[in-house]
């Protein structure tokens, strides 16, 4: 665990000048935030989706699901990277804290799901990119 932790760093490292990187970090981290609201029990629901965006972040993190073991280091960042714009239309064109609790519970799952591969991958909302 300790020499992957190492690994993880250094590509994290490597690649913190890239463009991509801040936006990319931001977008994990306020994933990882929000997600933390989740209460335990509720399981994502794509028929309460009311937009195209809550659709297109559950199918890319559908495939990062089924593609994640197999991937390398690298390849999880760039899936990450990849990631980032589907965030951001999220975020723009979806509000998680709905008043309907059904809905908001639903946007929390879906966030909590995604935040346990980026939480697996690197505590992203600790990397300060300011």
């Amino acid at each position: 665990m300790i020499p992957q932790l190492i690994d993880r760093a250094q590509i994290l490292n490597e690649h913190a000048e890239a463009e991509w990187f801040r936006p990319t970090i931001e977008a994990l981290s306020r994933v990882v935030k929000i997600s933390k609201k989740y209460e335990d029990g509720v399981e994502v629901d794509p028929a309460l989706f009311e937009n195209e965006y809550e659709q297109a972040l559950f199918d890319k993190l559908e495939k990062l699901k089924f593609d994640y073991a197999g991937l390398t280091i690298i390849e999880r960042l760039k899936a990450f990277a990849d990631l980032r714009t589907t965030i951001d239309a999220y975020f723009d064109n979806t509000l998680v804290m709905s008043d309907n609790d059904e809905l908001k519970n639903n946007r929390l799952a879906l966030l909590f799901e995604l935040a346990s591969f980026i939480k697996e991958f690197a505590q992203m909302d600790e990397i300060n990119v300011k």
